[in-house]
């Protein structure tokens, strides 16, 4: 559904990204993750064209992107959110979701809309202005809106941060939903450690701009290059985790 191959991306002298190479087959939620400045928002940034690569080439379903536009790689599958939710402030959070429809969509989407707002708690506030809304809220309309463009493939960077806990399980059932009703993927960047075991068939492990380790979160979370490098002791993932 999307890979790199040997994606960098250099800002003069600084090399932010180095040889990356990473791939995401449909219907799996791969995670990204790493310590701050791994390189993982710069990822997002490049898979969704708004940095372009130095060198090595983004695919999305059997095409290559090349430095085809952010705009454009939204509508052909590839829709990001990120890790501090962007929104139009004086749009209601109704009308945020609304603007990533791309027509008058199908009864799944329009099902699977009306039990994201409900589940998330986000109906009595939709009709305010999204600058009035918590971080929290704003993060789940980001989401909501995501899901509203139909994506092949969803990146979510970060997006759980400042979500309260109740609100962080639905975001996994909204997340699955999509995936068995869409048949999408999911790239997901993420610290909360519990929530990432929780959801992901695989993880890259991110650190100084490159990947140093990828598998299953068992074989991750107890990969001693990760441990010294990011987790520090292998945490226990929650009962029930799929690994």
């Amino acid at each position: 559904m999307l890979r790199t191959e040997n994606l960098s991306v250099h800002f003069g002298a600084f090399r932010a990204l180095t040889d990356i190479s990473v791939e995401v087959r449909p219907g799996e939620v791969v995670g990204v993750i790493g310590p701050n400045g791994a390189g993982k928002s710069t990822l997002v940034n490049a898979l969704s064209g708004v940095v372009a690569p130095s060198a090595g080439s983004v695919v999305l379903d059997g095409r290559t992107l090349g430095r085809t536009r952010p705009v454009r790689r939204s509508r052909l599958g590839l829709v990001r959110t990120f890790q501090t939710a962007q929104l139009f402030g004086s749009l209601s959070g109704r009308s945020n979701i609304d603007l990533a429809r791309r027509g008058p969509g199908s009864r799944s989407l329009e099902d699977l809309l009306a039990a994201a707002t409900t589940m998330l708690r986000l109906d009595p506030v939709l009709d305010l202005a999204a600058d009035r809304l918590s971080g929290g809220q704003r993060k789940l309309v980001e989401f909501v809106r995501a899901l509203a463009a139909e994506p092949q493939v969803l990146l979510l960077d970060e997006p759980v941060a400042g979500v309260p806990m109740h609100d962080r399980v639905h975001v996994l059932d909204l997340m699955r939903r999509h995936l068995t009703d869409r048949g999408g993927s999911v790239v997901l960047i993420e610290h909360d450690m519990e929530f990432v075991s929780s959801v992901c068939d695989r993880v890259y492990v991110m650190n100084a701009g490159a990947v140093i380790a990828h598998g299953t979160w068992a074989e991750i979370s107890s990969d001693p290059v990760v441990l010294e490098a990011y987790l520090g002791t292998a945490p226990t993932a929650p009962t029930g985790a799929e690994n």
